[in-house]
């Protein structure tokens, strides 16, 4: 009952906020307009501080809906990317009980050196320190700390959210395609997990070791296991200069040339190459290393791709580059992201109407994230279903690519990206690529019930004899099974020993 009792009382809340600001965003829209950037920015202004006043879990939907201009719109999308996640610091006294909480009369070092918040955000805030090691020399680290009480508050929050959702879905039918109360689904559950920080650290360890195996452009900050728990997380400290000051880094003797292409195809390769991406590289989580390496902090958000949605997302891009349109529309269909009662021809079609104006334009003028944004504009058209696997991607894919153009507006995104998609093409579609993908298939589909078919047998055999009769047919569809089984076996055995 006290739960409802505070659901009510925030959404009223919410109401009386939003009423407060309702004329003033009015005012926005209505006498400003949407053309000029001056007049957008002063109506960003105004939704970005009504969504701030709201609390940390409109702030993490205002962020997820600024993704999403094929449900809001493109001009509402476009005034929520100035929403920046940053919020006032909960008192060092506060942090520090949690850390005395968390480590339970460990670190007592660590805590002596604590600094004041360096950065608050909506779900967690950054600190630094030092300890002496047996050296003598300090090791600095950044403590990030959970918000107290966060997980009751979103908690609430989010039953408005999917109550808007359920609305959305029953009085605009047009809508249900886009699948809100799924989205908003996926939404809860990457933030739930974001609230526990052991899964940061743990998706910060995975991608750190990928990277140092494959020699790439990043540099991931190694965790500090004894003190990393529930609310904190301990890590190294990057000493590096951050993209939010651009100029300070062109300044600072880079290569921003270099440092743009290693960005790029940086994240291309952990996407197509691991299948698993950092989702939320704004500009204050990447830091310039000398060497024009490239530190990441802050894996609250990551993304993954399975073998399969690798190939389809690398033809996809690859498509276009080559102008393959009939090859991109057969993968729009294949991967499920256009119906197949829509007409091909007419998709791909669709699909050169917003690619062939950008083949042969000057580098500088060829962009990834508008001709994603045009495809969102016609999924409308054609009926498309939206595929949360290529959400995150779709949204780390412009702001890395914004990213690149600030530090060399001249930057060949098509000449950086090909290579790297023939090549994932060409793992992914050679025998050996198959086999693993059909491999990795079977054990995360197939495997399970092939374990459980001794039980199943067992299960069958013990049966009274007068109900043995019905199961001839069970009995056939389980040898089919088997039979499909060990011929796939054959086939796979056959091209590993040709192509190996």
């Amino acid at each position: 009952m006290l739960f409802y009792l505070r659901l009510l009382l925030r959404a009223c809340r919410a109401g009386i906020i939003c009423l407060i600001y309702l004329p003033a965003i009015l005012l926005a829209y209505g006498f400003y307009g949407l053309r000029r950037k001056k007049q957008k920015k002063k109506q960003a202004y105004f939704i970005v501080h009504v969504i701030k006043k709201l609390g940390p879990a409109y702030v993490k939907m205002g962020q997820f809906l600024a993704t999403r201009p094929d449900i809001i719109g493109a001009d509402f999308a476009e005034s929520l990317s100035e929403l920046q996640d940053k919020m006032p610091s909960f008192s060092q006294v506060e942090a520090v009980k949690i850390l005395r909480s968390e480590w339970r009369g460990k670190g007592q070092e660590v805590i002596d050196n604590l600094t004041p918040s360096l950065a608050a955000a909506s779900i967690a805030q950054v600190h630094k320190s030092f300890w002496i090691d047996d050296k003598g020399n300090r090791q600095y680290v950044a403590i990030k700390i959970l918000r107290p009480h966060l997980e009751k508050k979103f908690l609430i929050d989010v039953y408005v959210f999917k109550l808007v959702a359920k609305i959305i879905e029953y009085l605009v039918p047009s809508k249900r395609r886009l699948k809100p109360v799924t989205v908003i689904e996926s939404l809860i559950k990457s933030v739930r997990m974001e609230m526990d920080l052991r899964f940061e650290a743990a998706a910060m360890q995975e991608m750190r070791e990928y990277n140092i195996n494959h020699d790439t452009a990043f540099f991931i900050p190694s965790i500090y296991w004894p003190l990393t728990s529930h609310k904190v997380l301990v890590s190294d400290w990057v000493d590096g200069m951050a993209f939010t000051n651009i100029e300070a880094i062109k300044s600072g003797g880079y290569d921003c040339k270099k440092l743009a292409q290693q960005l790029m195809q940086g994240f291309l390769k952990n996407v197509v190459e691991d299948g698993f991406f950092h989702a939320d590289m704004h500009q204050g989580n990447v830091f310039a290393l000398p060497n024009e390496k490239i530190a990441l902090v802050d894996f609250g958000i990551t993304g993954r791709l399975d073998k399969l949605w690798r190939r389809y997302y690398a033809e996809i891009i690859y498509s276009f580059i080559v102008g393959d349109y009939q090859r991109g529309a057969r993968v729009h269909f294949e991967a499920g992201y256009v119906p197949h009662t829509e007409d091909p021809y007419v998709f791909a079609q669709a699909l050169r109407s917003i690619a062939d104006p950008i083949q042969g334009a000057p580098s500088k003028d060829i962009s990834i994230a508008n001709l994603l944004m045009q495809l969102l504009e016609i999924t409308d058209l054609f009926n498309m279903q939206t595929q949360e696997k290529l959400l995150l991607l779709q949204k780390n894919m412009i702001i890395v690519e914004g990213l690149c153009r600030q530090l060399d507006p001249d930057i060949d995104i098509w000449q950086i990206s090909q290579p790297i998609m023939e090549q994932a093409i060409r793992d992914k579609l050679n025998p050996c690529g198959i086999g693993e993908a059909i491999t990795e298939s079977v054990q995360w589909h197939y495997l399970p019930l092939l374990r459980k078919l001794p039980d199943y047998l067992h299960r069958l055999i013990d049966k009274p004899t007068e109900t043995k009769k019905p199961m001839s047919f069970a009995y056939a569809l389980l040898w089919g099974f088997l039979g499909g089984v060990g011929f796939f076996i054959g086939v796979y055995s056959s091209l590993w020993l040709i192509y190996m």
